[in-house]
Parts: C-alpha cells; sequence; structure tokens
C-alpha cells in the first residue's frame, strides 16, 4: 500500500498540521473484509493529526487513491441484513427533520443500494449511488442496481446545485476531499441523532470514526 501526503480535506489549509495520534496500520493484518463495510474492525488507523485551521483530525499521510482503489473494488460484503435496517434508520431521521420531498439525490458509498431502494419507496426517483466495490453492487436489487455507479464519487459529474440531498453513511471519513461537496452551513455530523438532520437541509451526512478522517464538524 502506498501513502501520499495532503493538507486538510475540508479547509485546505497549507500549515502543517498538529499531530495526533501516531499510525497503528498493518497491511499484514488486512483480509477481504478490511475494507467492506459493517464489518469486525481491526482498530488500526493511519497517523492522524490535526487542522490547524478548522481543528478537523484527518489521516496524513493516507493511503494513496491508486492503491485504494483495488481494495474497495476486491472487498467483500456480508452485512445486507444491517443494510436494510440502517437504511430504515436514515430515512426515519429524514422523514423527521425535512418531511422526505422527493428530490436529486446521491449516495455517497452507497454499498447493495438499500438506501436509494428506501427513497425510492418513499417516492424519490432521480436516485444515483456510487460505490467502488463489486460484491453489494452485485447483490442489489436490480431495480436498484442500475441506479449504482460502480466508481469513487465525483463532484464533477454534476452540475452546481442539481443535486437536493448527498448521503455519506458511514464514508465520508473515505474521502480524500470535501471542499467541492460541503460548504458552510451544509456539513452536519449526525453519528448522533441529537445533533439533528434539520441543521443540514441541503446536505445529510453520517460519519464514524475510520481510517481516513476522524472527526467532522461545521466550517
Amino acid at each position: 500500500m502506498e501513502f501520499e501526503d495532503r493538507v486538510c480535506p475540508v479547509c485546505a489549509d497549507p500549515a502543517a498540521p498538529a499531530l495526533f495520534r501516531e499510525s497503528t496500520f498493518d497491511p499484514a493484518r488486512f483480509t477481504d473484509a478490511t475494507f467492506s463495510s459493517r464489518k469486525i474492525p481491526e482498530y488500526m488507523h493511519a497517523r492522524y493529526v490535526r487542522c490547524r485551521r478548522c481543528d478537523l483530525v484527518f489521516a496524513n499521510p493516507a493511503p494513496s487513491s491508486a492503491s485504494l482503489e483495488g481494495l474497495y473494488r476486491d472487498a467483500t460484503f456480508e452485512a445486507s441484513i444491517e443494510s436494510r435496517y440502517a437504511a430504515r434508520t436514515y430515512v426515519k431521521y429524514l422523514r423527521r427533520a425535512t418531511g422526505l420531498q422527493p428530490v436529486m439525490t446521491v449516495d455517497v458509498g452507497a454499498g447493495d443500494g438499500a438506501f436509494l431502494a428506501e427513497l425510492a419507496r418513499s417516492g424519490f426517483d432521480d436516485l444515483t449511488g456510487f460505490e467502488p466495490s463489486e460484491a453489494p453492487i452485485a447483490l442489489a436489487d436490480p431495480a436498484i442496481r442500475r441506479c449504482l455507479r460502480p466508481e469513487f464519487f465525483d463532484a464533477a459529474l454534476f452540475a452546481d446545485d442539481s443535486v437536493g440531498l448527498i448521503t455519506c453513511f458511514q464514508t465520508i471519513e473515505h474521502l480524500t476531499a470535501c471542499p467541492g461537496i460541503f460548504r458552510a452551513g451544509d456539513l452536519t455530523s449526525t453519528r448522533s441523532a441529537r445533533k439533528s438532520w434539520a441543521e443540514s437541509r441541503r446536505f445529510s451526512i453520517s460519519s464514524t470514526c475510520n481510517c481516513l478522517t476522524a472527526k467532522v464538524q461545521p466550517i
């Protein structure tokens, strides 16, 4: 696995960040499930640093995009049941906060498309999911599989202000850059429902602490 240095993925501050925690990465412990969703964690992380400008904690150096592409593509997927239950939970909070009005939706890290399927049942018909792993796409409902793109998310594929809802469930920490996606006032970490989905009507994001980004907060 190759690593590369990077600036803060939220504010792009060029100043040297402060050390937060040393790496516990050990590629020798990787399995086919290491880069799959909702698996038993290995409790490894890259070297964490804290941005001196926006206080984001992120991995630096981080695995290169080229390295990650192959690891995600070949990852296994054994969480179909968990995925369905999680999707229902996400939709419940969206409905509570926004009334769940159908809009153009992009789900980053869509897995087997369970969340998009729940939205489709609620009347959404303009759905796109980005999922770099082959296994979950193969297990997706055929009606939803056509909405899944087997690749990493690329904001350049969408015109400005064309997307009404972008979701990153247990995925945002895997993004290598955020400025082109999130703007001040749009970003909400919804790992705790207390933060409320209502804080962000345009973007709804759920994050976890994992390899690439450990903490997210509004800028």
